[in-house]
């Protein structure tokens, strides 16, 4: 029957490999686990006439809720991976993350775009790309608040570990976004050096620290650059910028950074 039907299409290009042409056999692209059907899918078209197809056809179109719940996670997925410029390995890890959270039904009572969310954020902060929560939220409709409950919940029934996060490797995107130069970047990583060194965030915002430091820096450079500015870029409030500078100025030798100038 789907020999003699030739409106039949394939829904992916066909590829030929030096063996295959020898065995004189042809192939599609490899599976790809992003898909609800991995790859696997067969399209018709609409001049088809054979009634056994049709009815295979209006079945394949009634997707069932969960291929449809990973359709739309899909496409949630690759809207933030595309605007935050997330790498391919990651979008795949949290599309594979997604799949297991949907298994232990933490997806009921919750939204499929707050469970894709904190899916990224984990494989950032896991693979230590450089994106904050701040930055992915405004690519979101999803508060702060939300986005907490549902990482902890990912966390906590997936039994995964929580990653800690490293806060100088955002410096150079900070120094990047506020158009400091390569000297600050040196100074600003070196008082996080130091001042991690004796200290531990506990719970603290990371980008805080970044902030404090980033502002400590441009003064010992002389750079003229506000508060406000720097608390905008790294994601923070005033307030908790200037807390956490005079930590780090009470929590570091000073002549260490002097020396390092000299």
């Amino acid at each position: 029957m789907i020999l003699n039907e030739r409106n039949i299409v394939s829904n992916t290009p066909r590829a030929y490999n030096s063996e295959q042409i020898k065995q004189k056999s042809r192939t599609g692209t490899p599976i790809n686990p992003m898909l609800p059907d991995i790859g696997l899918c067969v399209t018709y078209t609409s001049k088809t006439q054979n009634p056994n197809l049709k009815r295979a056809i209006k079945l394949n179109r009634s997707l069932p809720w969960d291929k449809k719940n990973l359709l739309i996670a899909m496409t949630e997925l690759n809207r933030l991976c595309h605007n935050l410029n997330i790498p391919e390995y990651i979008k795949r890890a949290s599309f594979i993350l997604y799949k297991e959270a949907l298994k232990k039904n933490l997806v009921k009572g919750r939204t499929i775009i707050g469970i894709v969310t904190v899916c990224v954020y984990y494989l950032c902060k896991i693979k230590n790309i450089p994106r904050t929560l701040q930055e992915i939220l405004k690519e979101t409709s999803i508060s702060n608040r939300q986005i907490r409950q549902y990482y902890k919940c990912l966390v906590k029934e997936l039994n995964l570990k929580v990653p800690i996060h490293n806060p100088v490797a955002n410096i150079p995107r900070f120094i990047a976004n506020l158009g400091l130069g390569f000297e600050v970047e040196k100074i600003t990583i070196k008082i996080l050096d130091e001042y991690l060194k004796k200290h531990s965030l506990n719970g603290e915002n990371p980008n805080g620290v970044c902030g404090g430091a980033l502002y400590l820096a441009s003064k010992f450079k002389r750079k003229k650059i506000g508060q406000k500015r720097i608390a905008d870029v790294v994601g923070v409030t005033d307030s908790t910028l200037r807390a956490r500078y005079y930590d780090i100025i009470n929590g570091i030798n000073l002549n260490i950074l002097r020396m390092d100038a000299n």
